[in-house]
């Protein structure tokens, strides 16, 4: 299948391109010509989860404390 026979199958028009590049001048008056629609948009948020850096802190903190083995702050008796 051909462009040209596309093009028409599909309701628009092949124009090919020569040398003088005059096709270019009848494509901006063909797209002036069309028209002008507001198109909406939407913007879709999303979120990446950083739990890892709090959570690699816990985990460093308690390996820290059972390392340790109370030996930073020892707890005195009571009397």
């Amino acid at each position: 299948m051909k462009l040209a026979e596309i093009a028409e199958t599909a309701g628009g028009r092949y124009l090919p391109l020569t040398p003088e590049g005059r096709e270019i001048r009848e494509i901006q008056d063909r797209i002036a010509r069309m028209e002008h629609r507001q198109v909406g948009s939407r913007f879709i948020t999303t979120y990446e989860e950083r739990f890892q850096i709090p959570l690699s802190l816990a985990l460093g903190a308690l390996i820290l404390e059972a390392g340790l083995g109370g030996r930073l702050f020892p707890r005195r008796e009571q009397k």
